[in-house]
C-alpha cells in the first residue's frame, strides 16, 4: 500500500510542480531572442500607462474568445464521435489555442497541431492522475 501512496505523491509532484515549470521554461526559451535589456527596463513603465478599463475589457474579451474557440473543439469531438468527454475537449481546445496564439501560430501549420496534441495529451494524463487519487 505504501508503494501506491508514493506513486500518487510522485504523480502530484509531476502534475503540480514540474509540468508548469517545464512549460514556463519552454516559453522563456522561445521568447528569449526577443527580450532585450531596453525592452525589459521599459516594460514596467509601459504597463503602468495602460488604463484599468483597457485591462478589464481586454481580459473579458479574451476570455469570451477563448471560451468560444474551446466550444468548437467540444462540438467537433461530439460530431465525430471520438468519445472524448466534452469538458476535456473544451479545456484542451481552449489551452491549445491560447498557447498557439502566444507563439504566433496564426496559420494552420505543424506547430499548431503539435501544441494541440500536447495539450490533449496533458489533459489525458491529468485526468488519469485525478481519477486515480493523485
Amino acid at each position: 500500500m505504501t508503494h501506491r501512496v508514493k506513486a500518487r505523491n510522485i504523480g502530484q509532484v509531476l502534475l503540480r510542480v514540474i509540468l508548469p515549470l517545464g512549460i514556463l521554461s519552454v516559453c522563456l526559451y522561445f521568447l528569449s531572442p526577443h527580450l532585450t535589456r531596453n525592452l525589459m527596463l521599459e516594460f514596467p513603465n509601459q504597463l503602468a500607462q495602460i488604463h484599468w478599463s483597457a485591462w478589464y475589457a481586454a481580459s473579458l474579451l479574451t476570455l469570451i474568445s477563448l471560451w468560444t474557440v474551446g466550444r468548437y473543439d467540444g462540438v467537433a469531438h461530439q460530431h465525430f464521435a471520438t468519445r472524448v468527454p466534452q469538458v476535456q475537449a473544451r479545456i484542451a481546445g481552449t489551452f491549445s489555442i491560447a498557447i498557439a496564439q502566444t507563439f504566433n501560430c496564426d496559420r494552420p501549420n505543424i506547430r499548431v497541431r503539435i501544441v494541440h496534441w500536447c495539450i490533449g495529451a496533458m489533459a489525458v494524463v491529468a485526468r488519469y492522475f485525478f481519477r486515480h487519487g493523485a
